[in-house]
């Protein structure tokens, strides 16, 4: 309780009236109307025991209470306080675990602020990931709901995943991780990005935009940061390995854009896309999809993603190459009949073909494409 001390002018005697009353505090824990936690204003005046008992009040009272909560950096970065963080910092020395366990967590929420903390204190992160790249770990938990911390989050902390691979590029996380096997960070981008896309709300547009253009971003941050877009992953990958498809939570694949032709390939041979995707009356959805499919082979094609990669997998031995294998299939499963012509119902595969045939007119030059002359950007707004 805190007692407030009110002053107002009588309207008769025009003199000050004084009264007190007890309001309660609004904690951070209840309340929802306010910017900064109670740890914040602490840390920003350099208060490090108060820091410390306010971190230790949070656990006590979150409906979760993790194993690492004694490491007041994790407790930190558990209740999203950047400035408790480096308050912390500043005052002790941590171990390579406290700060490890921290930085993972950091990574797990997607709090690029708290993770550029971290990462600046160059602690060894393979352990603690199970050899996993961060950018692979990211991947994982961007298509999973945000950590609940038990207390209501008044600021959102959660960073967009762009803003998360820019902190690792620039403490030179490799973007060409390959061990262990099924984590190369560029096609586990696709994987969850292309993941989220068919699972969010059709009905909500902000969502979808939203992934679309951090997708996006992300993207080209991993290629202009030297990811190879034609890297053979399933050459390296250890098909007998169960326990490495249970860790990395993919597939391998032969290069990028067979990942992105495998992964909606995925959705409809499981009938997982919504039907409000197939349908006439969603088109701003529909839409969105089909632009976004485009715009992700054209800035893989435009970074030297090759359309012919053999594939080295003993398990394949069809004639042609994945990415014609699984294109093909894609036209089958969607009843496209070659003797009446191509009929595509599922409507982001359209325009996806279309590209592709640009591109082989073009006999794949990207310059020749881009010329304005050739009519190589696409309307997808005219496609039926």
């Amino acid at each position: 309780k805190d007692t407030e001390t009110q002053v107002t002018v009588s309207k008769d005697t025009g003199t000050q009236v004084t009264a007190t009353q007890n309001t309660e505090i609004k904690d951070p824990i209840e309340t929802q109307d306010e910017r900064l936690l109670s740890v914040d204003f602490a840390a920003l005046f350099g208060h490090i025991r108060l820091v410390e008992l306010i971190l230790t009040f949070y656990t006590q009272h979150s409906r979760s209470t993790p194993k690492q909560s004694r490491n007041m950096l994790f407790r930190a970065v558990h209740f999203g306080s950047f400035d408790a963080l480096k308050l912390l910092l500043k005052h002790k020395t941590y171990t390579n675990e406290e700060i490890s366990d921290a930085l993972y967590l950091a990574t797990q929420k997607r709090d690029a602020k708290c993770m550029e903390v971290l990462l600046s204190l160059k602690v060894p992160v393979t352990q603690m990931t199970l050899n996993m790249n961060l950018y692979h770990l990211l991947c994982l938990v961007s298509t999973q709901p945000e950590i609940n911390t038990g207390i209501t989050d008044l600021m959102n902390n959660q960073s967009r995943l762009a803003e998360c691979f820019k902190v690792l590029i620039k403490y030179s996380h490799d973007v060409n991780s390959r061990v262990p096997d099924r984590t190369y960070p560029l096609y586990s981008l696709i994987w969850a990005i292309f993941s989220k896309i068919f699972n969010e709300d059709s009905d909500n547009s902000e969502d979808l935009r939203s992934t679309v253009e951090d997708g996006l971003q992300c993207l080209e941050n991993l290629l202009n940061a030297g990811a190879d877009p034609n890297f053979n992953e399933t050459a390296a990958a250890t098909y007998s390995n169960e326990e490495t498809l249970i860790i990395s939570g993919r597939l391998a694949f032969p290069s990028a854009l067979v990942c992105v032709v495998y992964k909606i390939y995925d959705q409809v041979i499981n009938n997982t896309v919504d039907n409000a995707l197939r349908c006439p009356g969603n088109d701003s959805t529909r839409v969105q999809i089909d632009q976004f499919v485009v715009e992700v082979f054209e800035v893989l094609l435009q970074h030297g993603a090759k359309l012919h990669i053999p594939d080295r997998d003993p398990h394949m031995e069809s004639l042609t190459d994945p990415l014609g294998f699984i294109l093909m299939t894609l036209l089958m499963c969607d009843k496209a009949n070659p003797a009446n012509g191509c009929s595509i119902n599922c409507h982001f595969i359209k325009p996806l073909i279309d590209l592709l045939e640009l591109v082989l007119v073009n006999g794949g030059n990207l310059e020749k494409m881009t010329n304005p002359q050739c009519a190589a950007s696409i309307d997808i707004s005219t496609l039926s």
